[in-house]
């Protein structure tokens, strides 16, 4: 296959607009998509807030109508991971033992949801929020009743909690720091942003962090670095991502708490490229 087309791996937001924007300027040759989560390419954050309301499903925040693949010629490869590239003969090698050849390679792998390392993280009903999956699993928990505690109190975290509390749930925030959105906000807007959520029967929790997750098969209550327990039917574990580069470093890329660019936001002796950290 001629080296004249691109490669994007990764259908999340960053590489669905590219493919999206890469047609609309006028690209002319082939465009790859490797997707490896099976799905139309659909925006996140609905999925902390409307999907876990119950206001809307996944499949309501697609980025592009279901036909836009077909009628612009773009070869989408759904439920197949990239596993390797070879800059060599420049080819990315897929889960299914397939591999494409690309003249450019742009890589938005996106990021991992960060776990604790504590007993108990494998339990029936503990979450990430990552997917559409995460937020289908986590919204069947989000009954009238249950005590949901909620581990980490940035923005994923309270969206969460504001979603929980409109379907009925108890709802408890453990943050480790002393105030909430420590990276995001200034503390008089963390503060203000707090008593909102306590007005609508969110308690938190600060300078405390989560050293076990109690249960037999599913969650049954969270320990504290006090030893205090809270009981809980789920818990959501949102304490920030971690930029996927697995592929990246095996392909010999620079990494630096993400693919490391130059000014151009590429890696020119391979012909990758990712759009720049945020």
């Amino acid at each position: 296959m001629p080296h004249d087309g691109i490669v994007i791996v990764g259908s999340g937001h960053a590489g669905a607009r590219a493919a999206q924007s890469l047609r609309a300027n006028g690209w002319q040759h082939r465009i790859s998509v490797i997707d490896g989560e099976g799905c139309a390419p659909y925006e996140r954050p609905p999925l902390s807030k409307a999907v876990l309301s119950g206001k809307s499903r996944p499949e309501d925040a697609v980025l592009f109508p279901q036909d836009f693949v077909e009628q612009h010629g773009i070869d989408f490869r759904s439920g197949v991971r990239a596993v390797g590239i070879d800059r060599d003969t420049r080819q990315v090698r897929l889960s299914n033992d397939d591999a494409v050849s690309y003249g450019r390679l742009l890589l938005t792998p996106g990021a991992e949801p960060r776990l604790l390392d504590i007993p108990g993280r494998e339990l029936e009903g503990v979450f990430s929020l990552r997917t559409a999956v995460d937020a289908c699993g986590l919204s069947g928990q989000l009954l009238p009743g249950a005590d949901v505690v909620i581990v980490g109190g940035g923005l994923i975290g309270l969206e969460v909690a504001a979603s929980a509390i409109q379907r009925g749930c108890s709802v408890t925030v453990i943050e480790a720091g002393p105030r909430l959105m420590t990276r995001a906000v200034p503390p008089e807007l963390a503060e203000l942003i707090r008593l909102l959520h306590e007005t609508r029967g969110v308690r938190f929790i600060l300078g405390r962090q989560a050293v076990a997750l109690l249960g037999s098969q599913r969650i049954e209550a969270l320990r504290m670095d006090d030893g205090s327990t809270l009981a809980c039917t789920a818990a959501l574990i949102s304490i920030g991502v971690t930029p996927r580069t697995d592929l990246a470093l095996a392909a010999g890329l620079e990494i630096e708490n993400g693919i490391a660019l130059d000014r151009r936001y590429a890696e020119n002796r391979s012909g990758a490229c990712r759009r720049p950290r945020d």
